[in-house]
């Protein structure tokens, strides 16, 4: 039996809209096109420096006037779109729960955690990816996969 309630009213609509189980809309078809993907990784002291910079620039830029703003318009706190990394935070800091710094720093450390699991999810599950450290010399590098995926093409 499903537990994750969110998923099971998701394929509730899409049968209800539908008249499809939701799985029989999931099929992969291969794209008629040729792809290449990059992807770009760095060490996890340097991430988290580029991630807690992000953090601190959302709120300078209104984060928490965002989210007084959708409470304001009746968006309540336990929505699902208002549990996503930042608006919980911000929730719990406007309702009296914890202080803007912690809140602040529960954002920094759960999206530490989300890109943890995103980098492993990724290079457990996709091959195809071609991975770049940042770090390194890597403009030669991506050129040469870009010219090479081309001449492979044509």
């Amino acid at each position: 039996m499903p537990t994750n309630v969110r998923r099971v009213i998701r394929a509730l609509e899409i049968y209800h809209t539908s008249g499809k189980k939701a799985s029989s809309l999931q099929k992969k078809n291969n794209p008629d096109f040729s792809f290449l993907i990059i992807g770009l990784t760095t060490n996890r002291k340097d991430l988290y420096k580029i991630i807690d910079n992000r953090v601190d620039r959302m709120i300078d830029m209104g984060l928490l006037d965002e989210v007084k703003t959708l409470l304001k318009k009746g968006y309540d706190a336990n929505l699902p779109s208002m549990s996503g990394i930042g608006y919980k935070q911000i929730c719990l800091y406007l309702d009296n729960h914890i202080s803007l710094d912690t809140a602040i720093s529960q954002i920094k450390t759960d999206t530490h955690r989300f890109a943890r699991k995103q980098y492993a999810w990724f290079h457990l599950n996709d091959s195809r990816i071609n991975w770049f450290d940042v770090e390194a010399d890597i403009k030669d590098n991506i050129d040469k996969l870009i010219t090479n995926f081309i001449d492979e093409e044509n």
